[in-house]
């Protein structure tokens, strides 16, 4: 199955809702946010205090420009299957 939200290497995900061209984030309301991938049959669960505002990714293999700051790795967050 192939996953819209995964390109390349990360897994890419929004953490706002835009509902009348007002964006709004979860940062009050939730503590995780949990985030499916169904082409990996996983669920990930960040806490609400390392996400971005608006949007951001999981890194699934390392990067090929060997960066290695800054970057969510996706088996730090991994929950399991559905």
């Amino acid at each position: 199955m192939q996953d819209r939200r995964i390109s390349g290497d990360v897994l890419l995900f929004h953490t706002c809702s835009h509902t009348n061209y007002v964006r709004r984030d979860y940062s009050d309301q939730v503590d995780v946010f949990g985030i499916h991938s169904p082409a990996r049959n996983l669920v990930y669960l960040v806490p609400t205090s390392e996400l971005p505002r608006t949007g951001g990714t999981l890194r699934l293999a390392p990067a090929r420009n060997g960066q290695r700051k800054r970057i969510m790795w996706a088996d730090d967050y991994v929950l399991g299957p559905p």
